[in-house]
């Protein structure tokens, strides 16, 4: 019945001509013109029939094309004609014409299920002394079919695995980088906490604002002058800016009133006050310039 089926495709009738079909595409399409119509035409390309729409078709040059030799050829073949069916199989493969080659070869084996030029043509392979395809031999060597290719089962098994201790190695990295990472995150944040920390645990330095009033920008004040617990005058007063605790005025110190001894820091000093009354003459002061200011803290002036 096979054998009937190819040899009935191979021996269709011929066709008188056989043509070029060039399209407008710059295509060319080989095959032989079984009919023509207003609308279009029909090409026999050998595995099947193409019909193409006129407006396609630019021209149509009558020719000899491979395969119309290889349909001649078929047709003057008889069935039981094995060698001569081989010929025009291998003739068909030169030609890349990989379709009508195999229908040969196929026609050979309908007639001689065991030839071997013909199995061998059609990729069959032997095993335990029976044909089989290639697929069909692969199965009953126990390989698989993996990824587009036949492998043995363990091979298959080791590329898996191998597959998994990567993917698994390579995850190990990335979790090793994220903690890396977090532990860097940690140790700034710690950082900057401790510094932080420090600074306001830190006392504060620098001249008491209440002595900031010496300092070049106010100069004009005059230096202050400390002097010790004895009393008002002790911290300065009008003069020439010794720092005695007794100021002077045209060579005559004014000296303030005195805490008194047995005082304790911090307690309000007890003006001196003199048997009787006096006053003392007016400072003498440049032109422009601001009196004694007190400063903060009990006893401090700062003198002009």
């Amino acid at each position: 019945m096979k054998a009937a089926i190819v040899f009935g495709a191979l021996a269709l009738p011929l066709v008188a001509g056989a043509d070029e079909v060039y399209l407008r595409s710059g295509g060319r399409l080989s095959g032989v013109v079984i009919e023509r119509r207003p609308d279009g035409i029909v090409v026999d390309v050998g595995p099947g029939r193409v019909t193409l729409p006129a407006s396609l078709v630019t021209r149509v040059v009558e020719g000899t094309p491979a395969f119309a030799l290889f349909r001649e050829r078929a047709a003057r073949l008889s069935d039981a004609d094995v060698h001569g069916w081989l010929a025009l199989g291998a003739w068909a493969r030169d030609h890349d014409l990989l379709t009508q080659s195999t229908q040969a070869f196929e026609h050979v084996l309908a007639i001689d299920p065991r030839n071997a030029i013909a199995h061998r043509e059609m990729g069959h392979v032997v095993v335990d002394g029976h044909w089989m395809t290639a697929d069909e031999g692969y199965r009953a060597r126990g390989y698989v079919h993996f990824e587009g290719s036949w492998v043995l089962p363990e091979d298959r098994a080791a590329i898996l695995s191998e597959r998994v201790a990567v993917a698994q190695a390579r995850q190990a990295e990335i979790e090793a980088e994220a903690r890396a990472r977090e532990a860097e995150a940690r140790a700034r944040a710690a950082e900057a906490d401790a510094r932080r920390a420090e600074a306001a645990a830190a006392p504060t330095d620098g001249i008491p604002l209440a002595m900031t009033y010496g300092a070049a920008p106010y100069g004009v004040y005059g230096g202050v002058v400390i002097g010790g617990y004895g009393g008002y005058g002790g911290y300065g007063g009008y003069g020439n800016g010794s720092s005695s605790g007794h100021g002077h005025r045209n060579g005559q110190g004014h000296q303030g009133p005195s805490c008194g001894p047995g005082r304790a820091p911090g307690a309000t000093p007890t003006p001196h006050r003199d048997s009787a009354p006096r006053r003392d003459p007016a400072p003498t002061r440049a032109a422009g310039a601001s009196p004694a200011l007190p400063v903060a803290g009990a006893g401090l002036y700062l003198k002009h």
